[in-house]
């Protein structure tokens, strides 16, 4: 059976008791030591790291989420611990359950990080790790540098102005991969949503200009680094990497727990699955990582491959519009719907079925 994927999400509300559990996970102890008693977690100079976290306006928290469960947490603070520097620069925390570790979660959840504190403009961030633990090297590949030591312990800190995410995924499927944009995408974007195609059936999101096409490329990957929505990913090929398109859910105006997917696939790669593939991805990352309880797709009407894309995926008519905004020509658009009890594991790389009826 093939095991479900991990994605990076926020921490929710109702999930902040779980920073004990990773607080004591995070619990560095010697080959040979016994574990502490989890009492240990009383001490002063461990509940800096999670008494009333969510409170402060620099309180940020990531969960690696397997199939609804948080099975690693990185968090950081501004704040009083092992690892403060200064007043201005948000320490981290970070632990996986024991079975996930030594699998790469780790360090996506340290860039992810990294990614979000740059976004919301931070200029350095700042840890503290024992000189004998291994994650040291962890620390040192994602960026961090030792400022100081003492007896135990190293004080690294991240430059966050020179700091640059790499190109790594948010989600994979059988063939593909989706990630946050970077700057080498906004080209093929632009030629994208170009295509005569695109523009006929999405023709209020095509780009007037590469610039234009730039601009969206950095709004994209601000919020895909902030885990907001509009939510917007590129889409390419998992085995050779080619660039094939983009994906993304948004919010819609006035109706919380609702939001709207949509897509666009280059011309060469249509007919192949890949769409289908890509919007069940998406559809499963809106539900579990953005808690939408329903997901709209809008169609012009006549856009019959779109709408099998969306039957695939397990969505359903349920209404007709006339007049719409992004229906400049007077189709008439065709809304799909799809509610969160419908769920699809986002990295199985097949079509979201709903459940079969009683």
């Amino acid at each position: 059976m093939k095991q479900q994927p991990v994605f990076i999400r926020r921490l929710r509300k109702e999930e902040i008791p779980l920073l004990k559990v990773f607080l004591y996970e995070a619990i560095f102890v010697p080959e040979g030591a016994e574990s502490p008693p989890r009492e240990i977690l009383e001490k002063p100079e461990l509940r800096v790291y999670t008494d009333g976290f969510g409170a402060r306006e620099a309180d940020n928290c990531l969960v690696a989420d397997r199939g609804g469960k948080a099975v690693g947490a990185v968090w950081t603070r501004i704040m009083d611990d092992y690892g403060h520097v200064d007043d201005e620069t948000p320490s981290f925390a970070i632990s996986l359950l024991p079975e996930y570790r030594g699998r790469g979660i780790g360090t996506r959840l340290m860039e992810e990080m990294l990614a979000l504190l740059k976004s919301e403009g931070f200029a350095r961030a700042s840890l503290a790790v024992q000189k004998a633990n291994y994650a040291l090297r962890m620390y040192r590949n994602v960026g961090f540098q030792i400022v100081g030591e003492n007896a135990e312990e190293y004080i690294m800190v991240c430059d966050l102005r020179a700091w640059k995410p790499r190109k790594g995924s948010v989600l994979e499927t059988e063939r593909l991969r989706l990630r946050r944009f970077g700057e080498e995408d906004a080209e093929r974007l632009y030629r994208c949503h170009l295509d005569a195609e695109v523009r006929r059936w999405i023709p209020n999101e095509s780009y007037e200009s590469l610039e234009e096409a730039r601009e969206a490329i950095a709004f994209y990957a601000r919020r895909a680094d902030r885990k907001t929505l509009p939510y917007v990913l590129a889409v390419e090929l998992k085995e050779t990497g080619e660039w094939i398109g983009d994906v993304g859910v948004n919010e819609v105006e006035g109706r919380p727990g609702e939001a709207e997917i949509g897509y666009a696939i280059r011309p060469e790669r249509r007919g192949q699955g890949l769409a289908t593939e890509a919007v069940g991805a998406m559809t499963a990352l809106a539900f579990s990582a953005f808690q939408a309880e329903t997901l709209y797709g809008r169609v012009l009407r006549g856009n019959e491959a779109s709408v099998r894309v969306l039957e695939k995926n397990g969505y359903r008519l349920v209404a007709e519009e006339t007049g719409a905004k992004d229906d400049p020509y007077g189709r008439g658009m065709l809304v799909w719907a799809k509610r969160a009890e419908l769920r699809c594991d986002p990295g199985e790389g097949r079509a979201c079925a709903p459940p079969p009826r009683a």
